[in-house]
C-alpha cells in the first residue's frame, strides 16, 4: 500500500478497497500506518472506508492525521480506541526489554564461520506481547501445505509496526541496529517427532528493495525436551548451494543447540547451516521472520 502508482492501478482493475490481510489491516490502514499519504488518499478518493481499525485499535484516518502534522514538522498523538477482541498492543517505540539477557553464540568458531554474531535475547518481549501475539495466532488462518510437512504455518503482515518495533528495541539488546521486515510466519509442530533437516534461510527484500540480512525465530512457547535449532559446521561446497537454501550433503556437528524458551529471540545471518531437533514435547510454537542489519 506504499506505492500510489500501484494503488492507483489495482483501483482501476477493481481492486477490493476493504479486504483485510492476515493480521486485520485493510489497504486504507496499511497505506496510513505506513505514512503513505498519497496512496492513502487515492484509497479514500474511491469510497475506501477511513475508520477502519486495525489490531491496535487505531483508525486509518487517525495514522492519516498523525502523518499530516508530520509532514507539517509537528507529532500528534495517537487516540486510543478498544482493541477488537486482542490484548492491548505495546507502544509503537517501545523502549530495549527490561530484564533482556543476551547470549552469544558460535563465538569459539571465530569470525570465519557464516553464523559469526548468533545471538540469543531472552525476555526480548514482555509478557502482554506474548499473549497478544498467541490471541494473533489463534486468530489466523493455517495456510494450506504444499508439500509435506510437520509444520502448521500462518501469516501475519505487521502494517501498524508494533511487532517489528519490539523486535527492533530486542536486537538492540544485544547491540545490533536493524530493521525488521513487516511479513512474518507462526511456524506451529503440533506433533511429537516434527524436524528440519539442515539448510540455509534465503533473505528478503525490504519495501525499499534491501535485502534481509538474518532471520529471527521468536519462541512463543518452551519445550522441556526436543525442538532445539541446531547450528551447525559449516561443510565444503555450502557456498554453492546456499541461493538455493541448501548445504552440502553429509553428517556435520553440532556447535549450538537453543532450546525453545518462552520469549526468548535468536538472531542468526541467513548462511548459518541450521536444523530444527525432533520436537518430543509439544506444542512448538514461534514465530520466524527477517530483519536488516545496518552498518
Amino acid at each position: 500500500a506504499g506505492s500510489a502508482a500501484a494503488v492507483a492501478r489495482l483501483l482501476e482493475l477493481g481492486a477490493d478497497t476493504e479486504a483485510r490481510a492476515n493480521g486485520g489491516a485493510t489497504p486504507c490502514l496499511a497505506a496510513s500506518a505506513g505514512g503513505h499519504l498519497q496512496a492513502y488518499r487515492l484509497l479514500e478518493a474511491a469510497g475506501a472506508c477511513t475508520d477502519a481499525a486495525g489490531p491496535r485499535g487505531v483508525r486509518a484516518c487517525d495514522y492519516a492525521a498523525q502523518a499530516e502534522r508530520r509532514e507539517g514538522g509537528a507529532s500528534l498523538p495517537l487516540p486510543a480506541f478498544p482493541p477488537s477482541g486482542l490484548p492491548p498492543a505495546p507502544p509503537l517505540a517501545p523502549a530495549p526489554p527490561p530484564g533482556a539477557a543476551v547470549g552469544r553464540l558460535l563465538e569459539a568458531g571465530g569470525a570465519s564461520h557464516p553464523g559469526a554474531g548468533s545471538c540469543t535475547v531472552d525476555n526480548a518481549l514482555p509478557p502482554e506481547a506474548l499473549e497478544r501475539l498467541l490471541a494473533l495466532w489463534r486468530s489466523l488462518p493455517v495456510a494450506s501445505k504444499d508439500k509435506e510437512s510437520p509444520i502448521e504455518r500462518s501469516y501475519l503482515f505487521d502494517s501498524e509496526g508494533w511487532l517489528t518495533g519490539l523486535l527492533t528495541a530486542a536486537a538492540a539488546a544485544a547491540g545490533l541496529r536493524c530493521v525488521a521486515l513487516p511479513g512474518v510466519r507462526f511456524l506451529h509442530y503440533p506433533e511429537p517427532g516434527g524436524h528440519l533437516p539442515p539448510h540455509v534461510d534465503l533473505p528478503r527484500c525490504t519495501a525499499g528493495g534491501a535485502k534481509s540480512t538474518h532471520t529471527f525465530l521468536l519462541y512463543l512457547t518452551g519445550c522441556g525436551r526436543g525442538g532445539e535449532t541446531l547450528l551447525l559446521e559449516e561443510r565444503e561446497g555450502d557456498a554453492a548451494l546456499a541461493r538455493m537454501g541448501g548445504v552440502a550433503p553429509g553428517p556435520r556437528a553440532t556447535l549450538e543447540a537453543v532450546r525453545p524458551r518462552e520469549g526468548r529471540l535468536l538472531l542468526m545471518p541467513h548462511a548459518c547451516p541450521h536444523a530444527a531437533a525432533p520436537t518430543i514435547d509439544t506444542p512448538k510454537l514461534l514465530v520466524r521472520g527477517e530483519v536488516r542489519v545496518l552498518a
